[in-house]
């Protein structure tokens, strides 16, 4: 998953939305670019546009992101210090504290602490699944796919990306 993606904005220097040498933690995706350049170019953005200008205030709780379908499918949730990365072959959940642990090496879904956070974002991931994804809940629980033997490839050109929505 392409997550936690730099971005630099460089607007004019008469912008005054914006200061020297600040850094802004909110989480973005790919269709807030288009918002952002036109609202930095002073044209209005569409009310159909899905994404917000980072050059406002607006700020998302959660971001949710996708990589592939079928059995090679993984989903995840990103909300505050924590994302929840989800296989539905197996129906696996990886739980990460971005905070503490930034390189994700350290899986939490089964840490007593974490229920929490790991059923709330859960709540997230199952509001946020559709098409043919929401077949992976029944009665509101993720009951995902089968387990079975998967056999990667090098994917270099990223063949089979069902969204690019998340930077």
């Amino acid at each position: 998953m392409s997550a936690k993606i730099p971005l630099v904005l460089v607007p004019l220097s008469q912008d005054e939305r914006f200061s020297m040498n600040t850094q802004d933690d909110r989480l973005a995706e790919s269709g807030d670019l288009m918002p952002t350049l036109l609202d930095l170019c002073g044209l209005p953005i569409p009310e159909t546009v899905e994404g917000f200008s980072l050059a406002g205030q607006q700020r998302r709780d959660h971001l949710y992101g996708e990589h592939s379908e079928g059995a090679e499918a993984t989903r995840m949730i990103r909300g505050g210090n924590f994302k929840l990365i989800y296989y539905p072959t197996g129906n696996c959940r990886q739980l990460f504290d971005i905070e503490s642990d930034p390189r994700e090496t350290t899986d939490l879904s089964h840490a007593p602490g974490c229920r929490a956070e790991l059923d709330r974002l859960t709540d997230l991931l199952i509001q946020s699944l559709y098409g043919g994804d929401d077949n992976w809940v029944q009665e509101g629980r993720l009951v995902g796919l089968p387990e079975k033997e998967l056999n990667y490839q090098d994917n270099r050109g990223l063949v089979g990306q069902r969204g690019l929505r998340f930077v």
